[in-house]
């Protein structure tokens, strides 16, 4: 890569780590402070601190709004209006002029900036660096919304941006999406890269003369020289500009074109629909892998969160209505249940959640008028095979919940009802709701 002499310019991106090699092509800055971005190849930029850029500098308004004008604020107003222009101006000459990269990470919207002047009222937010109107259009409005997640699908996957998502599809975590919408695009072009299973926008591409601008979701655990790898390929891909009109003409396409060009679009309807297929066998494997979860759970906590996840995905409404309960979940309003755990890696359950389990239950009865069926769900000895746990719980725990009517179950019981249940593809709410009410 040296021999290239590519010039990179990191602004906020982070590529601390993993820079063997290509240390000496990137340059660090800030959003306010750096060089001209035009005299790069690539710019990284995470737009992420932009608004410290007057948050720093003001205080929010009662509604939470930023405010401020050029007769009061001391020059600020006016150095951040020069400042975004000036980037503007920056990132149409990279793309135009120098056929250059900018990758953005989408970042969620941030409180905007209104400049109160004598001929009206001006905002400045996050995003106000783009350029061209029909880009800016982009994240106007509520077009750019905060929505969070980690499942995407590709659009296309056949680009470098679709590759670089693809390898690190299980980092992803996006924090913002942009709503598909009809464009008028003047001198450039738009292209979606990856949607939420819902359809809203995580990635696309912006293609303004012979650059890229490239938006793409945050990553936990970005890998830099994967990072690099798309900055190459990126770079060396051929611009798409819209074709000359006489290439539709027949003269100049190949008797198999049209063959080759049926079998990819057949591809690529086949993976997609292979990929809908992963996806949902995926979730069927996380879902089996939870519920096995429940036999090794070492901890109270532990055992807690993967029961509320099982209750959860079983059609259970779970709450939180005591700070004595552990659990409390319904079935129907008149089937309930408060349930209380324990787990021990190597010795047997006492009478800990047994007293919370009776105080949680009484407070209900008292003060919510509630009455539900008492369960204490225990995983004693949780480092042992299931079937070699002997005296899970001591003779007292069993005694007090006979007193008092609760269900004493063990984690290697209510595995085994939920298995039950699938196998026969029956209701595991129903096997469940019968195992809580064992008397």
């Amino acid at each position: 890569m040296k021999e290239n002499k590519l010039r990179i310019l990191d602004l906020g991106w982070g590529l601390q780590d993993g820079l063997e090699g290509y240390a000496d092509l990137v340059d660090t800055s800030s959003f306010h402070n750096s060089p001209s971005l035009s005299d790069y190849d690539a710019v990284l930029l995470d737009p992420k601190e932009i608004s410290q850029l007057w948050e720093d500098h003001l205080s929010p308004g009662r509604d939470g709004a930023y405010s401020t004008s050029p007769k009061t604020d001391g020059g600020l107003s006016r150095g951040l209006k020069n400042l975004f222009k000036t980037r503007r101006r920056d990132v149409e000459s990279l793309l135009s002029n120098r056929s250059g990269l900018l990758l953005v990470k989408l970042r969620r919207p941030s409180r905007k900036l209104e400049i109160v002047e004598e001929g009206g009222i001006s905002q400045i937010h996050r995003y106000s660096w783009l350029p061209q109107e029909w880009v800016g259009e982009l994240f106007s409005g509520n077009n750019l919304t905060r929505s969070r997640g980690k499942r995407v699908t590709l659009e296309k996957r056949d680009t470098p941006s679709a590759h670089y998502l693809e390898s690190n599809r299980d980092h992803i975590q996006y924090e913002a999406t942009v709503q598909p919408q009809a464009l008028e695009v003047e001198g450039g072009s738009f292209n979606p890269i990856a949607r939420t299973i819902t359809g809203e926008l995580v990635s696309f591409e912006v293609e303004i003369g012979g650059g890229k601008m490239i938006f793409l979701p945050p990553l936990a655990g970005e890998e830099s020289k994967k990072t690099f790898e798309l900055i190459e390929s990126s770079l060396s891909t051929p611009p798409r500009g819209p074709l000359p009109e006489w290439t539709k003409n027949e003269r100049y396409h190949f008797d198999g074109e049209r063959k080759v060009k049926a079998e990819v679009e057949s591809l690529e309807k086949k993976i997609s629909s292979l990929k809908s297929k992963e996806e949902g066998l995926e979730r069927d494997l996380k879902e089996y892998r939870l519920y096995r979860r429940l036999l090794f759970a070492r901890t109270g906590i532990e055992l807690g969160r993967v029961l509320s996840e099982v209750l959860a995905q079983s059609g259970f409404n779970v709450q939180d209505l005591s700070p004595h309960l552990d659990v409390y979940a319904c079935r129907s309003d008149a089937d309930c249940f408060a349930i209380n755990f324990a787990a021990s890696p190597d010795g047997p359950i006492g009478l800990e959640p047994y007293h919370r389990l009776v105080r949680g239950i009484d407070e209900l009865r008292i003060y919510e008028n509630k009455d539900p069926q008492g369960v204490l769900l225990v995983n004693g000895y949780a480092d042992h095979e299931p079937g070699q746990r002997e005296g899970q719980f001591d003779k007292e725990l069993q005694q007090g919940c006979n007193l008092y009517g609760f269900t004493l179950i063990t984690a290697d019981e209510l595995f085994t009802s939920v298995k039950t249940g699938k196998e026969e593809n029956s209701s595991v709410q129903k096997k469940l709701s019968e195992l809580f009410n064992r008397s």
